[in-house]
């Protein structure tokens, strides 16, 4: 094997392995508020009521455990500078155990002796005028951060961040799987040549249908404009071989094979070979370079042994129909 082709190898087995790593890292492990503790709160204004005998204001706090595990000794502290807390009304999904509570005109403060996770605590204070209460939460293990809307959006944010963390690498790991198919289809077909849509094609076809002096012109125009890869090398070696130029034939095919062709193109160049072979009465080293050819690219090789006429004259040939068949 040659030392690009182990280092082609090397790099793409190197890159799926920790693209892959990476996305089985993210598909297994478990959020990381899975394993701790994590308070959010949101403070909003639910409503006023002016022009009585009593104004009055409703604002609601609502403290959230969004981690994973339960959070112990969680204080929540409500301070209000410019008006009075009238009363205090207290929801709670699960009824945590409220350990210490306690009402100041403006002050209220509750500790619970734990907060589940998922766990939702509504305080629902009456004030005498609108004003927005200065909150703070805090447990054994951390502080609650505000969150300015509601919990939901919250989650849904969360959510997104957990689809970019799967996506992510799974988008990495597909993008590395179309590089190795990238990589596997250029050995396939040659070395940085890509097989040609041109000028060779053209030529092929009609140097196997046996218009040998148009395939000729075709190719040598192909050559003088700065192709030099295996495809049209060898094909106008056959060319030389099919109008009797045994010579230039044999320069051609080693200038075909100067860049050390590999994948389809090395294909393509033993095709070319038993064929000139063949042309020169060689039947044996003829048959040997198809199979060489066919071990290489099979398919591609004997749908070309079935199209091209200057095989006709060992079609009846057994070692011929083994290859052909695959045997």
């Amino acid at each position: 094997m040659k030392w690009k082709d182990i280092l082609i190898g090397a790099l793409v087995t190197l890159t799926v392995t920790v693209v892959g790593g990476i996305a089985i890292y993210y598909f297994t492990k478990e959020p990381e508020d899975q394993h701790r503790e994590h308070l959010l709160y949101t403070v909003q204004q639910s409503a006023s009521f002016t022009g009585g005998t009593k104004d009055v204001t409703f604002s609601t706090v609502r403290v959230r455990n969004t981690g994973g595990v339960a959070a112990r000794n969680v204080i929540v502290v409500a301070l209000l500078d410019d008006t009075d807390i009238r009363d205090v009304a207290i929801e709670s999904d699960s009824g945590s155990t409220i350990v210490k509570r306690e009402l100041a005109p403006s002050r209220f403060e509750i500790t619970y002796a734990a907060l589940l996770p998922s766990e939702v605590v509504t305080i629902n204070l009456l004030l005498a005028s609108e004003s927005k209460p200065a909150v703070s939460v805090r447990s054994d293990e951390s502080f609650g951060s505000e969150v300015p809307s509601n919990f939901e959006s919250v989650s849904i944010a969360s959510g997104k961040r957990r689809f970019l963390e799967i996506s992510v690498p799974v988008t990495g790991s597909l993008l590395v799987a179309l590089m190795a198919a990238l990589v596997l289809w250029v050995r396939r077909y040659g070395a940085l040549g890509l097989p040609s849509t041109d000028a060779n094609n053209a030529g092929f076809v009609l140097l196997h249908q046996g218009l040998v002096d148009d395939a000729i012109g075709i190719l040598h125009t192909a050559v003088q404009q700065g192709r030099y890869d295996p495809y049209v090398l060898s094909n106008l070696a056959l060319c030389k071989a099919l109008k009797g130029e045994a010579d230039e034939a044999r320069k051609l095919l080693r200038a075909a094979k100067f860049r050390e062709a590999s994948g389809h193109a090395c294909a393509v160049v033993s095709f070319n070979e038993a064929l000139i072979a063949l042309v020169g009465n060689d039947v044996t080293a003829g048959i040997e370079r198809l199979r060489a050819a066919v071990d290489i690219s099979p398919k591609e090789i004997r749908r070309y042994c079935e199209r091209s006429i200057h095989l006709d004259k060992v079609r009846d040939e057994p070692r011929f129909q083994e290859i052909i068949k695959g045997a």
